[in-house]
């Protein structure tokens, strides 16, 4: 009910005190997407100044979770076919979520594997080139038999339309999976720490 040129940092202060006092973290990524939104409309000459600016973020704890071998294996036996590719290039490559449901096949090269990380390469345009080791070539040449409910089989992990997964999307699937095996705490993210821990312990980076 108000116009974006009348909010103040005072009204975006009151929204965060008064969210965070059930939801920390909701409310400091609620405001960071305000800010962005503010971002734009600057750009558009909507407003003159953005009301975020200097409103402080609520601290958070980092989170760890290891997810150990038999709980792993236990969410892997419980999982389709296509949660198991995302599984096994999660571990294999430790990207995100994001990027794994935005690979497409023409990323996939004779020399190796190319793709522009969301949030570390992103804005440089620069690509990550993943060497195609044979556990990550069995993986991709497997999503090729994954069901084709579409003509368009651009990107490896696709919805019945033929796009690729939204994170929302694959997530929900996901949840179902950790209720078949009753280990409710475990997000699909964990794997990728899952990676980087298990390769440190094997004394490599």
């Amino acid at each position: 009910h108000m116009l974006p040129r009348n909010i103040t940092p005072k009204d975006i202060g009151d929204y965060k005190r008064l969210r965070g006092k059930t939801a920390k973290v909701a409310a400091n990524r609620e405001k960071s997407l305000l800010s962005h939104v503010y971002t734009m409309a600057l750009e558009w000459g909507d407003v003159e100044r953005n009301p975020c600016k200097g409103i402080s973020r609520f601290p958070e704890k980092p989170r760890y979770r290891y997810i150990e071998d038999h709980e792993y294996q236990k969410l892997y036996n419980a999982a389709s076919p296509m949660i198991q590719c995302a599984m096994d290039i999660s571990y294999l490559t430790g990207l995100r979520l994001g990027d794994i449901l935005k690979i497409q096949h023409s990323d996939i090269k004779a020399d190796g594997f190319y793709i522009i990380p969301e949030k570390t390469a992103k804005k440089a345009h620069k690509k990550i080139v993943f060497d195609l080791t044979p556990d990550l070539k069995r993986v991709l040449t497997r999503t090729k038999y994954l069901p084709k409910h579409n003509l368009n089989v651009k990107y490896l992990f696709r919805n019945r339309k033929g796009k690729p997964y939204t994170v929302s999307g694959f997530e929900s699937i996901w949840q179902k999976v950790k209720k078949k095996t009753n280990i409710e705490e475990v997000r699909f993210h964990d794997i990728r720490a899952k990676a980087g821990t298990d390769k440190k312990r094997q004394g490599g980076d």
